[in-house]
């Protein structure tokens, strides 16, 4: 198979989806032939992938490099990486629809993918609800043309169904950034001056509006409470904000890191706490390096969380209502209290995550739904060609 993938970002930008593409992109190198066409100006190398840079978000018209692209050398499956504001300001970008849609008049064997991490943005102000009007219209525009439409959640994947009648919409999720490495939790506690004693609350990733940072610091205040001594241990790029979160409580923020640092800074955890207005769900990446990890996750369950996830509840992860912060703090303690738990459950979490979200498993899934879209296609353009038949020979 030959798969061209257009993403609008990639390492070493700070950006998910970039990361999602190059981490994807390498896993699916390994049975396929590869081609990354970018929007990213000076990319780093995926290994066994090649990397062309030919279009920018600054300008939306140079979208139409990727036809000229596709048109030269046609791929089995074209595959569209798709937050709007990857391929435009205010998320526009008029022209992307209309290059797909020539990609499939052009080359009609080529096979469309649209994998959707942001659909556009709700409306929650007078700005935001005049940029929807665009995005949304590119959404719909985008899915008509392609072969297979695929979300980052499940509940994106069954609330736009409607959208798209004449085609099954799935979910494809996003696996961690984070590589695995192998470290010396005790060793990683002391180079960061961390007693035996002390109960690591690790909080990792932005601090987003979405993110419930209050629920954080309570946390670590109900376990103070108790008689234990707590430690927040922040990873990210928002020092500043972490640090006045966490006044008076005892914290350790260190800032953006290599992934591979990021990696030892999750041994050195004991509960992971992951807070999302929206829940939990299978495109939260911070969420998805914690079970990683194995490390006893306490987190929200939303409108965003799936089905796989809730089924998880209390044995991978303990989940609680985005609306009960008492509730939340009555799982971070029972944690804190019982370390057989956290050990049962940050296994069941490793297990978990490396069933399900490891980044094979997420290319084996993707190309399985390509594999029965292929059939599916080929198997109603073989009814079209027996009734053509039957026709002339009437």
């Amino acid at each position: 198979m030959k798969l061209y993938i257009i993403s609008g970002a990639l390492p070493p930008q700070l950006d998910g989806i970039g990361d999602y593409t190059a981490l994807l992109a390498a896993e699916l190198a390994k049975s396929a032939e590869v081609v990354v066409l970018t929007g990213a100006p000076n990319p780093a190398p995926i290994c066994c992938v090649d990397v062309e840079s030919i279009f920018s978000a600054n300008d939306p018209k140079t979208i139409t490099a990727v036809l000229a692209r596709v048109i030269s050398d046609p791929p089995d499956w074209v595959l569209l990486q798709y937050n709007p504001f990857s391929y435009g300001r205010w998320g526009m970008n008029l022209q992307l629809p209309g290059v797909m849609r020539a990609i499939k008049r052009s080359c009609p064997e080529t096979r469309i993918g649209l994998m959707v991490h942001e659909a556009f943005v709700p409306i929650d102000s007078v700005k935001f609800a005049v940029m929807t009007t665009w995005q949304r219209w590119q959404l719909w525009q985008l899915g008509r043309c392609a072969d297979k439409v695929l979300f980052s959640i499940e509940p994106w994947a069954k609330k736009f169904q409607r959208w798209f009648p004449k085609q099954r919409v799935d979910s494809l999720a996003v696996g961690s950034n984070i590589p695995l490495v192998s470290t010396n939790r005790e060793a990683i506690r002391a180079e960061l001056g961390i007693s035996k004693d002390t109960v690591v609350l690790g909080y990792f990733g932005t601090t987003h509006v979405s993110r419930l940072l209050s629920w954080v610091r309570a946390a670590a205040e109900a376990i103070l409470e108790s008689g234990r001594q707590v430690l927040v241990l922040y990873v990210g790029p928002d020092r500043n904000v972490m640090n006045e979160v966490l006044a008076g409580v005892p914290h350790l923020t260190t800032g953006s890191l290599p992934a591979n640092e990021v990696s030892r800074r999750f041994s050195a955890m004991d509960i992971h706490l992951s807070t999302f207005t929206d829940g939990i769900s299978t495109r939260r990446g911070s969420f998805m390096t914690g079970i990683q990890h194995g490390i006893p996750t306490v987190a929200t369950y939303g409108d965003s969380t799936g089905s796989d996830l809730i089924a998880q509840n209390g044995k991978a992860f303990l989940l609680t209502d985005a609306h009960s912060p008492d509730q939340f703090q009555k799982l971070v303690c029972s944690l804190a209290a019982d370390p057989h738990k956290r050990e049962t459950i940050g296994y069941e979490a490793k297990r978990f995550y490396a069933q399900n979200f490891a980044w094979e498993r997420i290319a084996m899934e993707l190309f399985r739904l390509f594999a029965e879209t292929d059939y599916k296609i080929e198997s109603a353009n073989s009814i079209v060609r027996s009734n053509d038949r039957n026709l002339e020979n009437s």
